[in-house]
C-alpha cells in the first residue's frame, strides 16, 4: 500500500504543473473522485506551490496515511529535519476548535505511533483559507510538538518562511520517513 497519494522533493513539486500533481494524487486515490475534492486538491497545490516557491530543499507528501491509525494528513512538508503537518480547511472563515484539534491529533499520532517521527520536532499548521490573519507564537511542548500554527491562503507563505527560519532539527531521510513502521512508544511500565 502506498502511504501517500503523492510524494516528491519540493524542487520537483515546484516544477510540475498542478494538473500533473493532481493526476498522480487522483491516480493513487482509492475513493471515487468527486468534483469538490478535485477542486480542493488543485487549490491546495496552487497555495503550496506559492508558499514553498523560495525554498531550496525539502520534501512534500499529499494525503499521507498514518500507519495502522488510518487517518490521512492533507500534507506533510519536511524541511531541515522538521515535520510540518499542513491541514487545509478550504472555504473556512474561522479556526474551528475541531479543526485545530484534528491537526494536533495527527501530530500526536505521529509522535507516539510512527517510529521515524518519535524523536522529531513536529509543527501542526491549520490553514483555514478564508479566515482572518492571526498572530502566531512559537510554543513547543516537552514532547517536541509545537502548538498548532494558524494560517490562511494568503499568509501560509510568510508563516512557512518564518517557521523554517526559526526551527531546525537533525537531517531526516524522507524515504525512510514515508515508509516508517507503526511503533507505539513504550508505556511507563514497559520502559521501566
Amino acid at each position: 500500500m502506498q502511504r501517500a497519494y503523492y510524494d516528491q522533493l519540493v524542487s520537483t513539486f515546484l516544477q510540475q504543473t498542478p494538473d500533473e500533481i493532481l493526476g498522480e494524487v487522483a491516480r493513487n486515490n482509492e475513493f471515487a473522485l468527486e468534483q469538490k475534492q478535485r477542486n480542493t486538491w488543485i487549490y491546495e497545490i496552487q497555495i503550496l506551490q506559492n508558499a514553498l516557491a523560495e525554498l531550496d530543499s525539502g520534501s512534500i507528501a499529499f494525503e499521507y496515511t498514518i500507519p495502522r491509525i488510518g487517518d490521512r494528513i492533507d500534507n506533510v512538508f519536511i524541511y531541515n529535519g522538521v515535520i510540518y503537518l499542513i491541514e487545509f480547511k478550504v472555504g473556512e472563515s474561522c479556526f474551528p476548535k475541531h479543526a485545530i484539534e484534528q491537526v494536533l491529533d495527527y501530530a500526536l499520532d505521529l509522535k507516539y505511533f510512527h517510529k521515524e517521527s518519535q524523536s522529531r520536532e513536529i509543527v501542526p499548521i491549520i490553514v483555514c483559507t478564508h479566515a482572518e490573519d492571526k498572530t502566531n507564537h512559537l510554543s513547543m511542548d516537552n514532547d517536541g510538538i509545537f502548538q498548532p500554527v494558524k494560517a490562511n491562503a494568503s499568509t501560509l507563505k510568510s508563516i512557512i518562511h518564518w517557521l523554517t527560519e526559526q526551527i531546525s532539527d537533525k537531517p531526516l531521510d524522507f524515504s525512510a520517513w514515508l515508509e516508517s513502521q507503526y511503533m507505539p512508544t513504550p508505556t511507563i511500565i514497559e520502559a521501566a
